[in-house]
């Protein structure tokens, strides 16, 4: 009973590891995430994560001209009389106590640097720091996306159980068209959802990052050519990895199914 036992358990569980762990050795990705890891560590090595340049808005002197005396280094709210010119004038000014100094520099005109917080230094992301949070945002969402799009073919599918009937479907304007797909041609779904996922992941990824590089962002810490290298290098890195995820799908799949 106990040898009968153990061999329940092994088949019912070890086998099941096994199992996953042989269709798992397979798949293109383990050489793909080694080699990226070890760009990753040469290309830090090389280039380091940041470096420091002269802070462009206060030029090195970590100053900045205070704008809330306009310069002059007086209380904006008295004018640097000392006394309430707005509600009361025999009062004491509420905002400067009454030393006509202006709050943010004391009165002498200027501020330390909001940019490099008074330093003079501003660091600034390297090309490989570009390349990896690219890489990164890019991987996250594409994930992000393609496992969306599962949950959300898997339930129109048991939603509209009509599509397992129907042998053909044509694709342009039918809402259904990727539904059917799903069931009737898995691994044409996953071919078309990984190549709109790719593209949507790269698209979102770069226009929100093209909003943080705008004026209204304090100062970038990225100049436009590591912006480039980063985004483009990260668009290839991201195509091989659409491609091993491709055809690597089946066989992550069937690996995670022994467990179910």
């Amino acid at each position: 009973m106990i040898r009968k036992g153990k061999n329940i358990l092994e088949e019912g569980g070890t086998f099941r590891f096994e199992r996953a762990g042989c269709l798992l050795e397979k798949i293109r990705l383990k050489p793909f995430v080694i080699g990226l890891i070890l760009f990753f560590v040469v290309g830090f090595y090389l280039d380091g994560f940041s470096y420091g340049k002269t802070c462009p808005k206060c030029d090195g002197t970590g100053k900045v001209i205070c704008t809330s005396g306009h310069g002059t280094g007086t209380c904006s709210w008295c004018g640097g009389s000392g006394k309430d010119l707005i509600f009361n004038p025999n009062a004491t000014c509420p905002l400067c106590d009454g030393t006509g100094d202006c709050k943010m520099c004391n009165g002498t005109s200027f501020r330390d640097c909001d940019a490099c917080v008074g330093s003079g230094w501003f660091l600034m992301y390297s090309a490989m720091s570009s390349i990896f949070m690219f890489f990164t945002a890019f991987l996250f969402c594409f994930l992000g996306l393609f496992c969306l799009e599962y949950l959300a073919h898997s339930i129109w599918l048991n939603h509209n159980p009509w599509v397992r009937d129907v042998e053909k479907m044509g694709f342009w304007f039918n809402p259904m068209f990727f539904t059917w797909v799903f069931y009737r041609d898995h691994k044409r779904w996953v071919k078309l959802i990984t190549a709109i996922c790719l593209v949507a992941a790269i698209l979102i990824v770069i226009n929100f990052a093209m909003i943080l590089m705008t004026p209204f962002y304090t100062m970038s810490r990225m100049t436009s050519e590591i912006f480039l290298t980063g985004t483009v290098s990260a668009i290839c890195l991201m195509i091989l990895f659409s491609l091993a995820w491709y055809q690597d799908y089946d066989k992550i799949r069937k690996a995670l199914s022994t467990f179910e």
